[in-house]
């Protein structure tokens, strides 16, 4: 008795791993081989869990700043940004 939910060796949509249909859901032996491993995902998802306690420390420093401390940062950001911008558009000879 066949088990209905694999195809059989016949059946199958490509053969020694090769497919001839880029929406085939049979993964090639390729992407067997490129599947994350358990560490690589500890690794991201400690990146992503540092991310947001560096972003949530960001924000309680942020909105205990004094107003005029703030009005300071906001300028120097705009600044930055601006002149990225300037570096950017002279870089590709744009012109606004």
């Amino acid at each position: 008795m066949n088990d209905m939910t694999h195809p059989l060796p016949s059946d199958h949509p490509h053969e020694n791993g090769r497919h001839s249909d880029p929406a085939c859901p049979h993964p090639s032996d390729e992407a067997r081989k490129s599947k994350v491993s358990p560490r690589d995902a500890g690794r991201v998802l400690l990146a992503g869990l540092v991310g947001g306690v560096a972003t949530a420390v960001g924000y309680a420093v942020y909105s205990n700043l004094p107003e005029e401390q703030k009005e300071r940062l906001h300028t120097q950001v705009r600044d930055l940004i601006e002149s990225r911008l300037n570096e950017l558009r002279s870089a590709l000879n744009l012109d606004f």
